[in-house]
């Protein structure tokens, strides 16, 4: 994904970089066992920062929706996106097989060329979906009076959000949740309701219901895990308060973005060029760490330096450390890898012929055809 197609509000590229760190993160308490290989005091902090950081992926689905309500349908996006997962699937597949800790297969060398279509990377898969959908539905939300948007708004809110939150044992509508592209749809929706009608309040009033949004997360987790203790669930159930489309979390995401979103942009050139360096290889960083092939040598190996330590004063900063570093390695491989092929691609494009048919079907989504 392209930050530098326009000029970006620099506290939202600061909130991107966090919302992947948070991601990274999430990933070290998740896959890398981290919150359950904590000691003491640390695993309550633990589990809680684990809960906190799912507000990330929809932040960042947030922040990519903000764009996008506004711009057209263009192939050329789609097709960089495209190649973008395609490059990091199989590069980080070859690498595996180059190491040895992959054999050479023709199911798993199939995967790794069509990584959308065999769902090697599940936020990849409907994240393009979205962005597939986004100029027709954005086109829609637009035709909508602000009365008629927040009805749609509160009704996917109800059905999506408050339904499985109230009723989490009920079939609803989404039985995929947070990782479907209705969500993301809902997450769509909610960016452009935001960029279109919302007023624009102080950040101290988004810092607040950030702070009791992320109370109530907390509270809710822990005291949903006591009660499915006693009761002899085995903690069982939390997701209900966790899950990416839960009450909570998705009050959180959109709190915490719209007070980097309200804060005013006074950054230098300097901060903008440092921030966009690192805020235009997030995607590719996900696709790395996340890589299916690489992940499983990636947790095995992570665990064996934090493990020791799991009782100590320094585990938390070490995990928060360890993330930073996947952070900074991952955008380095960005940058000397898929960033120099993109360039590439953009020269060797059929530039003419690129802007004919993006104009044309901006134009035939403008008009309704």
């Amino acid at each position: 994904m392209d930050q530098a197609r326009t000029k970006r509000h620099n506290p939202v590229e600061v909130l991107r970089i966090i919302a992947m760190l948070m991601i990274i993160l999430g990933h070290f308490m998740g896959h890398g066992n981290g919150a359950e290989l904590a000691l003491g005091a640390n695993k309550p902090a633990a589990e809680t920062i684990r809960v906190l950081v799912q507000a990330a992926t929809n932040i960042y689905v947030l922040i990519g929706s903000y764009y996008m309500i506004n711009s057209g349908l263009k192939l050329s996006r789609l097709f960089l996106l495209w190649a973008q997962v395609a490059f990091f699937s199989v590069a980080c597949y070859l690498v595996c097989v180059g190491a040895g800790w992959e054999k050479l297969s023709m199911t798993a060398a199939l995967k790794a060329v069509l990584p959308l279509s065999g769902n090697q990377y599940w936020f990849a898969t409907t994240y393009f979906g979205l962005c597939l959908l986004a100029p027709f539905v954005s086109r829609g939300l637009k035709a909508l009076s602000k009365s008629a948007y927040q009805v749609l708004l509160g009704i996917l809110l109800a059905v999506f959000v408050l339904w499985k939150t109230v009723l989490p044992f009920a079939e609803t509508l989404n039985p995929a949740g947070g990782n479907s592209i209705l969500w993301f749809l809902t997450l769509f929706v909610i960016a452009g309701y935001i960029r279109l009608h919302a007023p624009k309040r102080p950040g101290r009033v988004y810092a607040v219901g950030a702070l009791i949004s992320a109370g109530v997360l907390v509270l809710g987790y822990f005291a949903i895990q006591k009660v499915s203790l006693m009761v002899g669930l085995d903690g069982k159930g939390t997701w209900i308060a966790s899950n990416f489309d839960s009450v909570p979390v998705t009050a959180l995401s959109v709190c915490v973005f719209l007070l980097f979103l309200r804060q005013p942009d006074k950054a230098s050139p300097a901060l903008r060029c440092l921030t966009g360096f690192f805020a235009s290889s997030t995607f590719s960083v996900y696709l790395i760490h996340e890589n299916p092939f690489l992940r499983k040598q990636l947790w095995t190996v992570m665990p064996r330096i934090y493990t020791s330590f799991a009782a100590g004063w320094c585990y938390i900063p070490m995990l928060l450390g360890l993330s930073l570093g996947i952070l900074l390695i991952c955008t380095l491989a960005d940058k000397v890898t898929w960033q120099l092929l993109r360039k590439l691609l953009n020269k060797l494009k059929f530039s003419k012929a690129q802007a004919w048919l993006d104009a044309h079907m901006n134009s035939a989504v403008s008009s309704g055809v």
